[in-house]
């Protein structure tokens, strides 16, 4: 846990600290109001906010892009920076949307083969079974069948996700390290190698990092408790307040929107900015396994 505990540390120090995470946070703003308002979008909306929440959603969507690949900078310095036995955090600045830009392929052809595998491991047992409750002459028993038939393979991808996953950072790690694009890093079976080589390092970094994330969201969790009643309060003021506004249609006024959505969007830069801190101090020990069991 004091290699866990250093690599969050280590996200703090170097030059203007501060300064770098602001920037950080800022640049999840568009995103987090993005998934705001997609959100905030149910079945209930009235058809005519409908339409403005959609239009709005679909531009902070088209917006989110730049952001994204901006992101895709900020792993990239950031492992370079570790692998170089650096610390601290990435400075905002164009040459991380180049960066990030680069990244693009990489990311877009192992989220495909990720969609293949698991779409494979889960539609192969599946159709059997959804087979096997039609021709069941027991409806009652074949739905049971096939709840819990559906919920051990959901409980498999689950495990074989977690199993997984965890390797496939080290694929950026590898693109990094060797200065771009090589025909190893599109070769599935890559990952095969770097579980061979730091499987059970990388395990126990995977399984100490839940239980990291259990506890912060714990006490996450009592902000958004805070928020969750600042909501509540809002809505309250403005149908007291309002002649025209009840509790039934208060929470699509659009006075109540100019205050809700920015609330969910602070709200959605908090839980990304804790979020994405997690996940560098755990790309921090994964690249020190990395630099010890697998580029050697």
């Amino acid at each position: 846990m004091e290699r866990i505990l250093q690599s969050f540390k280590n996200l703090y120090k170097g030059e203007t600290p501060f300064k770098n995470h602001m920037w950080f946070a800022l640049m999840l703003l568009i995103p987090s109001f993005f998934a705001g308002v997609v959100n905030y979008i149910d079945k209930e909306t009235p058809k005519e906010m409908l339409i403005i929440l959609g239009m709005v959603a679909l531009v902070f969507g088209i917006l989110s892009v730049i952001p994204a690949v901006f992101l895709a900078g900020y792993s990239v310095d950031f492992c370079k920076s570790r692998l170089n036995n650096g610390v601290g955090f990435p400075k905002i600045s164009w040459d991380l949307f180049i960066k990030g830009a680069k990244l693009i392929p990489l990311g877009l052809v192992w989220s495909i083969y990720a969609l293949i595998f698991f779409g494979i491991l889960f539609f192969l047992p599946l159709t059997p079974l959804i087979i096997g409750t039609v021709k069941s002459g027991d409806k009652g028993a074949g739905i049971i069948l096939f709840m819990l038939g559906f919920l051990f393979i959901m409980l498999l991808l689950c495990v074989i996700a977690f199993l997984i996953t965890p390797f496939l950072s080290y694929v950026t790690v590898t693109y990094v390290n060797d200065g771009g694009y090589s025909a190893k890093l599109f070769n599935p079976l890559i990952i095969i190698d770097f579980m061979k080589k730091s499987f059970k390092s990388t395990i126990m970094v995977a399984l100490k990092y839940i239980l990291v994330s259990l506890v912060i969201g714990m006490a996450v969790s009592i902000i958004y408790i805070a928020l969750l009643i600042i909501y509540v309060g809002i809505m309250a003021v403005i149908a007291i307040a309002s002649p025209t506004i009840t509790l039934e249609n208060v929470a699509y006024a659009p006075i109540t929107l100019l205050f809700v959505i920015p609330l969910f969007g602070i709200g959605g830069v908090f839980q990304m900015y804790v979020n994405s801190i997690i996940g560098y101090a755990q790309l921090d020990n994964y690249i020190e396994i990395f630099k010890k069991e697998i580029n050697v």
